[in-house]
C-alpha cells in the first residue's frame, strides 16, 4: 500500500505518504509451520509511523492484522476486514452498503422535496393575497383612472385667489401712463449736506506732538504760523481718476427707453399748448 501506480491499494499522496508505505503478507508467524495457522501481518516500510489499533509502529517493524482492526496512514483511516471463503459481514457486504445508501439518498431527497413543497406553498399563498396569481394580461383589462387628471380639469392647475380691483385712473388706457412720483418739473438732485469739520482732541497722539513742540491750538503751523489750521481732510475715493485729477468727466448719457420717449413727446405737447 502507498501512493506509486504498482502498489495494490494506491492511496491518495496527503499526509506524509510514500511510494511504498506498508506491506501486508499472509505467511506463519515467525517462521513457525508445526500447528499454526496463517495471518496477516503488516510492515511498515516508511519513515513516518502508523497507528494499527493503539499500538504505533515504527519503520520496519511488523504486527498481526485481524477482523476489525483499524489503521491510520497519514490522513488515511482504514478498516480491516478478513474473512474465509465467501462469507461476509453486514459491515462490508456490497449489497448492504448499496442499499443503506440507497436508502439515504431516498430520504435526504424526500426531505428536501418537503422543504421545496412548503417554500412553494407559501410562494403561492403570498401570490394569492397580494392578487399576483392572475395573469399579466388582466391588469390591462381595467383602464387606469387618472385622478390627478380629472381634477385638472373640475378644479384647475391653480389656485383662484382674488386679486384686489385697481382703482381708476385717466391713465388706465393711455400709453403714455407717467411713471409713480414723476413730475413734468424738472427734478432737481439734492446733494448730501458735508461733514462738519470736527477738531482733534487733546487725547489724539498726533496733537500731543504738536503740543511738545511748540505749537498752540488754533494756529497755524510753521515758523510764522502760515500752514493749515485745521487737520488734513479724508476723503473716499470711488471713480478711475488719478490723484490730482480735477477735471469732471462727462457723463454720458443712456438711451431712453420707450416708456421714456412717450412722456417726453406727451411733455412737449403740455408745454406747446401751454405757450399758445
Amino acid at each position: 500500500m502507498g501512493c506509486a501506480r504498482h502498489c495494490t491499494v494506491q492511496l491518495p499522496d496527503e499526509g506524509a505518504i510514500d511510494e511504498e508505505h506498508v506491506k501486508i503478507t499472509y505467511d506463519y508467524p515467525d517462521g513457525q509451520v508445526d500447528n499454526v495457522e496463517k495471518s496477516f501481518w503488516i510492515k511498515n516500510l516508511s519513515r513516518h509511523a502508523i497507528l494499527v489499533n493503539d499500538t504505533v509502529l515504527t519503520r520496519k517493524k511488523t504486527a498481526e492484522l485481524k477482523h476489525g482492526d483499524a489503521m491510520l496512514i497519514g490522513d488515511n483511516r482504514i478498516s480491516v476486514h478478513i474473512h474465509k471463503g465467501m462469507n461476509t459481514c453486514n459491515e462490508c457486504e456490497p449489497g448492504i452498503l448499496s442499499k443503506e445508501a440507497e436508502a439515504l439518498a431516498a430520504q435526504t431527497k424526500q426531505v428536501m422535496r418537503s422543504r421545496e413543497s412548503s417554500r412553494r406553498e407559501v410562494l403561492n399563498n403570498l401570490k394569492r393575497k397580494y392578487g399576483l396569481d392572475k395573469p399579466v394580461s388582466s391588469f390591462h383589462d381595467n383602464e387606469y383612472q387618472d385622478r390627478a387628471k380629472v381634477r385638472r380639469k373640475l378644479v384647475g392647475s391653480e389656485v383662484d385667489i382674488p386679486k384686489k380691483p385697481k382703482a381708476e385712473t385717466i391713465y388706465d388706457n393711455c400709453l403714455a401712463t407717467p411713471i409713480p412720483g414723476a413730475t413734468l418739473e424738472t427734478v432737481e438732485l439734492k446733494t448730501k449736506p458735508k461733514k462738519e469739520e470736527v477738531p482733534i482732541s487733546e487725547d489724539n497722539k498726533g496733537f500731543k506732538l504738536l503740543k511738545s513742540m511748540g505749537w498752540s491750538e488754533g494756529k497755524g503751523l510753521g515758523k510764522s504760523e502760515q500752514g493749515s489750521v485745521s487737520s488734513i481732510a479724508t476723503s473716499l475715493k470711488a471713480d478711475r481718476t488719478g490723484l490730482g485729477h480735477s477735471v469732471e468727466t462727462p457723463q454720458v448719457k443712456r438711451p431712453m427707453t420707450y416708456k421714456e420717449r412717450l412722456l417726453e413727446k406727451t411733455r412737449s405737447r403740455f408745454q406747446e399748448l401751454e405757450k399758445s
